[in-house]
């Protein structure tokens, strides 16, 4: 998962596709009912917070923290 917490990103993927992020914006497989292509390339386009965190932790970590889940 790419999440940004602030500011703004370009992201290339598999697909060839060149996609922008903005802030508090996600790309990556959870929540989606769609293939998503791997991300290849990230460039911060602006001073930028950007968290990339592997699926499988995003799903434990919401597991096992109740409040997480509830905001």
């Amino acid at each position: 998962l790419v999440i940004v917490s602030d500011g703004k990103v370009a992201l290339d993927n598999t697909a060839g596709e060149k996609l922008q992020l903005r802030k508090s914006e996600v790309y990556g497989s959870a929540f989606q009912t769609k293939e998503i292509k791997i991300a290849t390339k990230l460039k911060a386009l602006s001073e930028s917070v950007v968290f990339l965190l592997p699926t499988a932790d995003f799903y434990n970590t919401m597991a096992n923290d109740y409040e997480l889940t509830q905001k």
